[in-house]
């Protein structure tokens, strides 16, 4: 028998448009197991019974609270409207120039999209005629133009697979303790760790778009323990790029390196540690066969080690390193 729960809260508060706030989250995660094997055994020599219990608990705990500076605005709606001007301008009902403001108030309208899930069970037909609206008062098209067949090319565009666009930038410092207790027992022996550790974490976010087809994003941060921090940091950093080469096909590259650093108290309480370190490359090619269907190949290069070390012991750190390339593709088909 095996039980788990989670419990995963995070808060963040803006005290300026674009400029200081708050951020605070916890998390809970409770796992336990229990067996109970009985098992006889029964011959001319020997008839003797016997019991296995085994059971075993564990609890991680990381409550942060900090603050940071700037904002990450996500821009995926925006291609959004920007489909839908192309697929109009396709179909001969948008002949003109559209400005910024036409086009913010297409912008506004998709954003909400969420009320409509909300507040509808088969939302899609109103969601529709609202935008269909909107484009008429703004005089994009002519409030009778509009058609079933582009009223449900409208709907296409949202069934259209956009990767996350990002503008922006945004730093932030917490402070937080981790903690972890873990208790076991058999019928071989039994083991109690109780283990707590203070982290300070220092890291950023930025998404760039480099034209209307290309976009970059970043993130990195560091994990710095209150003791023996300039040994047993974490380091995390993670660059993409994504591009449409076309209208049916897309290219993301990316590149990530992650450097974890640990013994059990997290703390340098512990002789014992251990260093690992990945890095990998990958480029995915998607290429969309319909809006809902699409054919994906993925080329990865990866390189990756870990090392022991035992502060008490003559002995040379232990050291692991391997490399690997994987190629993989698929044809995904979403069915909502």
């Amino acid at each position: 028998m095996h039980g788990n729960l989670k419990v995963d809260w995070s808060y963040s508060h803006y005290f300026r448009e674009e400029g200081l706030y708050l951020i605070s989250s916890t998390y809970i995660d409770y796992s336990g197991s229990y067996s109970d094997r009985r098992n006889s055994i029964s011959s001319i020599f020997l008839d003797t019974n016997y019991q296995n219990i085994n059971k075993s608990y564990s609890v991680s705990f990381k409550g942060i609270l900090g603050f940071g500076y700037g904002r990450l605005r996500d821009g995926t709606i925006v291609f959004h409207a920007l489909r839908i001007i192309e697929r109009l301008c396709e179909d001969g009902l948008i002949t003109k120039f559209i400005n910024r403001e036409q086009m913010l108030s297409l912008v506004n309208r998709i954003a909400h999209k969420r009320e409509y899930l909300t507040n509808y069970e088969r939302y899609e037909k109103y969601f529709v005629s609202d935008l269909v609206e909107e484009l008429a008062r703004e005089g994009l098209i002519p409030e009778t133009a509009m058609n079933a067949f582009s009223s449900f090319r409208i709907l296409e565009t949202f069934k259209e697979s956009i990767q996350p666009r990002f503008f922006g930038w945004k730093i932030y410092y917490t402070f937080g303790g981790h903690h972890r207790q873990y208790k076991y027992e058999t019928p071989y022996g039994s083991g109690f760790e109780n283990d707590w550790v203070d982290i300070h974490t220092i890291g950023g976010e930025y998404g760039y778009p480099l034209s209307l087809y290309t976009h970059a994003s970043a993130k990195a941060k560091i994990e710095l323990p209150n003791q023996d921090y300039h040994r047993k940091f974490d380091l995390e950093i993670n660059v993409s790029v994504t591009h449409e080469l076309a209208e049916k096909l897309e290219f993301i590259g990316s590149y990530s390196f992650q450097r974890q650093a640990s013994n059990i108290t997290r703390n340098g309480g512990d002789n014992y540690w251990w260093k690992d370190t990945d890095q990998s490359i990958s480029g995915n090619f998607i290429y969309y066969l319909e809006d809902d269907v699409r054919f994906t190949t993925s080329l990865v290069y990866s390189k990756s080690s870990k090392t022991d070390y035992n502060d008490n012991s003559v002995i040379i750190p232990i050291s692991t390193k391997y490399s690997s390339v994987s190629f993989s593709f698929g044809l995904n088909y979403n069915i909502f």
